[in-house]
């Protein structure tokens, strides 16, 4: 192991074929071409078809690309929201979610889980609720929804909207897209990309709301509001000069993960999880953080290391092993494990056992 591996959350470990393909994207002069030309067009394209085949996405769910997973959070309450929303709040992340909202002068009612606890979503929600946020894999607890919990919501509320996070859990997570409105996720996680990039997954039902809020005066956003995003979508464009290089690269990793097998990727990263919670699980002086395991992230694992976290990721390091400190206030008695499709079963058995 000389080259180091990051097991850290995001950014984290590229996946193994991207140095090849920035290498051809420096060969074909990529960064270099003018996003309203036809090669864009046909990157924007190939890219987007890709990502729709990879994660089995309906026809009408539309894909855009904006600046980060924080920027789809903002959005998504601006073109969703004219007065009311609901938030499931079981970790940092999604409270950051629930605080945009607050600042978006919305009236945001939450509902926060227990550090480590998550939600099984059975809760009633507010009758005036326009839209419901869910995280469904918090980066910074490492807690998760089921996702038959989310589709489960939907059948009880079909007349509201529903916006799901999946910010460190997709490729990996299942999310029936008949039953969630906007999902968002980042590639330089689940996908193994540099950082730079958001990717927002819109339903019809989502510009609806969007149309009708806009028709009544509501403030929408400008160049990237729904609707402008989809203006531009239609003939494979952004409204803004985007990040080129990342479209480009996440269409040749969801080919690398198609050719793969995107259920074997998800049996491999079950294998792994059960790994790392074994391991820790029996471990004398560290525990998982989470200990409902249907609560348990399969892609984001954080272990309780009470007082010893900066000696572990120092002790790791030296032996080229990164791995992430707990979050915030927890950096220094928590260790954050990735487990992405760039993180190989062998690689991780042979030092997980040596905490």
């Amino acid at each position: 192991m000389n080259t180091p591996i990051h097991y850290t959350v995001g950014p984290s470990q590229l996946y193994p074929t991207v140095v090849a393909h920035i290498q051809d994207a420096l060969d074909l002069n990529i960064m270099s071409i003018s996003h309203r030309s036809a090669q864009f067009l046909e990157i924007y394209h190939d890219t987007s078809n890709r990502l729709r085949h990879l994660l089995t996405l309906p026809p009408a769910v539309h894909i855009f690309f904006v600046g980060s997973s924080l920027e789809s959070m903002e959005r998504t309450i601006e073109n969703c929201v004219q007065e009311h929303c609901f938030h499931f709040v079981d970790g940092a992340f999604s409270a950051k979610w629930h605080q945009f909202a607050l600042e978006l002068g919305k009236k945001a009612q939450k509902i926060e889980a227990r550090d480590g606890e998550g939600f099984h979503l059975d809760q009633e929600i507010p009758a005036d609720t326009e839209l419901i946020c869910i995280t469904q894999n918090e980066t910074s607890t490492g807690v998760a929804i089921q996702p038959a919990a989310i589709s489960g919501l939907k059948d009880r509320y079909p007349d509201k909207l529903i916006a799901v996070d999946t910010v460190s859990s997709c490729p990996f997570v299942t999310l029936d897209m008949t039953k969630v409105d906007i999902m968002f996720f980042s590639p330089q996680k689940g996908f193994g990309l540099p950082a730079g990039m958001g990717v927002l997954l819109v339903s019809e039902a989502a510009v609806a709301k969007t149309k009708e809020m806009q028709k009544k005066g509501a403030t929408i956003g400008t160049y990237h509001s729904f609707l402008s995003l989809l203006q531009s979508e239609q003939v494979d464009q952004t409204p803004e000069t985007p990040n080129v290089l990342g479209i480009y690269l996440l269409g040749k990793v969801c080919a690398d993960l198609q050719e793969r097998g995107i259920e074997l990727i998800r049996d491999q990263t079950r294998a792994k999880s059960k790994l790392i919670y074994d391991t820790f699980s029996a471990h004398s002086r560290f525990r998982p953080h989470v200990q409902v395991p249907d609560f348990r992230s399969d892609t984001v694992v954080v272990i309780e290391t009470p007082a010893e976290a900066g000696e572990i990721i120092k002790g790791l390091r030296s032996r080229g092993i990164i791995v992430a400190s707990g979050y915030g206030k927890r950096s220094n008695d928590q260790i954050r494990i990735a487990n992405f499709p760039a993180h190989d079963y062998s690689d991780l058995k042979e030092w997980i056992s040596s905490i």
